[in-house]
């Protein structure tokens, strides 16, 4: 049910009109059928999560989310049940910055060392042990076409092959039951190769974060402000996992978390430093020189722009379309 902060009307989550206040102020003839939201498009569902467009994409959500399913599946399987269950709540912060400067930063890999010094200081994160262990394939980024994108932790993870190194390290004799459950759902090869990869960490195209373990979208309030909000990604059936997950996120983008103010932050002064004028370009070339392709995506070092160069080119294809077809 939804309820409108303006006049109070009510509606159900179909987007019919379910009620209004003070009835009497209409005809007894007044038919709340006629006056019900205007329904998207286009709705599909994948995996559980709901994809909508309001005026249709011209492409059905396959054809959209292409390859990068895999990445969706990656999250997702690591239910023993294959379903994500979330009920955790979420967090909410508002940006005063355009709404794409955030998934320009979840996948950027460059600023880590400076934006989030303080971060890597004072915990123990694995995040550069993976890129200075020469015996371990380095993490890249990777453009999974249509906008979709991702730095690829999983990489090093594999050739680590340690379980659970991706979740604080944390040993798997802390995890019996979650274990227990994925070897009997999965078999113990397909779990163990789950239990060392982990979840991605990954934008699909336009404004869905899969991070690690959490659930994150944003949108636009204007041209300068958007909202972004976050939720652990709960796991159906694996209450040890969604225990430490919560905590996690505590940490990371709670009110007085390591990362999300430092984000917040970065993005409100690019934002000012854009509307302040003088050129009018921003560098993106990081990396051009070293990129390659594999299995049809291009991948480049953790800290190159591959990714944010596949996004702008599908924003770009998107704003150029013809949208009235």
């Amino acid at each position: 049910m939804q309820v409108c902060p303006y006049h109070g009307w009510v509606y159900d989550l179909t987007g019919a009109l379910i009620d209004v206040p003070h009835k009497d102020g209409y005809p007894d003839d007044f038919d709340k059928s006629e006056f019900g939201m205007v329904a998207a498009s286009q709705v599909d569902v994948y995996r559980g999560f709901v994809f909508a467009s309001l005026e249709g994409s011209g492409m059905t959500l396959a054809e959209h989310l292409g390859a990068a399913t895999a990445l969706i599946d990656r999250a997702v399987d690591l239910s023993p049940e294959g379903e994500l269950d979330l009920q955790a709540g979420w967090l909410q912060h508002r940006f005063k910055a355009n709404w794409k400067m955030l998934p320009e930063n979840d996948c950027d890999g460059y600023h880590v060392e400076t934006t989030h010094a303080s971060f890597m200081h004072a915990t123990d994160s694995q995040a550069m042990d993976l890129l200075s262990d020469a015996d371990a394939e380095p993490p890249v980024v990777r453009d999974w076409g249509n906008g979709h994108m991702e730095i690829d932790f999983n990489v090093a993870y594999r050739s680590r092959n340690i379980p659970f190194e991706w979740f604080g390290r944390v040993p798997a004799s802390k995890l019996p039951n979650y274990t227990a459950a994925m070897i009997k759902a999965y078999g113990e090869e397909r779990a163990h190769e789950l239990s060392v990869t982990g979840p991605p960490h990954a934008i699909i195209f336009p404004n869905l974060f899969l991070g690690e373990l959490n659930v994150i979208f944003y949108y636009p309030v204007s041209a300068d402000e958007c909202v972004q909000l976050y939720t652990p990604m709960s796991l159906k059936g694996a209450p040890e996992v969604n225990k430490r997950a919560l905590h996690q996120t505590e940490g990371a983008v709670g009110p007085a978390s390591f990362l999300i103010p430092e984000d917040v932050i970065i993005a409100e002064r690019n934002q000012a430093g854009l509307n302040a004028g003088g050129r009018d370009w921003v560098d993106l070339s990081r990396g051009l020189h070293r990129e390659y392709e594999e299995d049809g995506k291009i991948v480049s070092h953790m800290s190159d722009e591959t990714v944010n160069r596949g996004f702008w080119r599908r924003h770009r294809e998107e704003m150029l379309r013809d949208h009235s077809k």
